[in-house]
């Protein structure tokens, strides 16, 4: 479990801690932080390190090149984050940007909310 671990994990004001001490709070857990940084890449080689263990997204683990680092996925409760996609109003949209949405849409927002976007 978390709690018996020590970690390594970004400094306090970065969004995705105050994302994990709400996903803390949420399992009834204190996460024991032995270092914090500000890199992604100093993370990783402090895990490699085996200084301790970091909580990141998958995707962002995948996008370095980190052999040594197994991979577990937090579930029950699987933690989420909310991204949104930014762009200015448009009298016509163009047809890149709409095609962007398109894709976009079939991989990450809600087909019932898919209407807002556009």
């Amino acid at each position: 479990m978390l709690t018996n671990l020590q970690s390594v994990l970004f400094v306090k004001d970065f969004k995705i801690r105050k994302k994990l001490y709400e996903y803390a709070k949420k399992l009834g857990i204190s996460l024991y932080i032995s270092v914090e940084m500000t890199s992604t890449s100093n993370l990783l080689n402090m895990v490699q390190s085996k200084v301790g263990v970091t909580i990141l997204s998958c995707h962002l683990v995948k996008s370095y090149d980190c052999p040594n680092i197994k991979l577990i996925r937090l579930t029950d409760p699987t933690p989420t984050c909310q991204i949104k996609l930014i762009y200015p109003k448009y009298k016509v949209m163009p047809h890149t940007t709409k095609a962007f949405i398109d894709y976009m849409s079939e991989f990450i927002i809600d087909p019932n909310k898919r209407s807002e976007l556009i």
